[in-house]
């Protein structure tokens, strides 16, 4: 877990470099994954399950807790539509495959989105 959270925060980084800021859109393109990252890092804090040193990572770089207070991208509801269509198309390719809609946490992020 520590080493994909420190993979994610280095292609933060290099995002940051690239676009000027922390805010990576949550919509299906070539950052999505990094998007939904971004989104769970904001989550976490709030449930305060980041340790103190991922929350001085993230600080360091400028992150952005809050996106709508400081004037980033909103979840519109074409967003909030591109990515529930996305995960619901996950959900059923792993039906076909499996025949059921239990999803086992050892399915990372579809098994985070179902169990939501």
């Amino acid at each position: 877990v520590a080493a994909k959270w420190k993979q994610m925060l280095d292609e933060l980084a290099s995002y940051l470099e690239r676009h000027g800021t922390t805010e990576v859109p949550v919509e299906p393109g070539p950052h999505a994954a990094l998007g939904e990252w971004v989104q769970q890092q904001r989550l976490k804090k709030v449930q305060r399950s980041l340790t103190e040193d991922q929350v001085r990572r993230l600080e360091k770089l400028g992150f952005v807790w809050d996106s709508h207070e400081h004037g980033g991208p909103k979840k519109t509801p074409g967003w909030v539509i591109a990515t529930f269509d996305a995960k619901l198309r996950e959900l059923a390719e792993f039906r076909e495959a499996s025949g059921h809609c239990e999803v086992p946490s050892t399915e990372g992020e579809l098994s985070s989105w179902v169990s939501k």
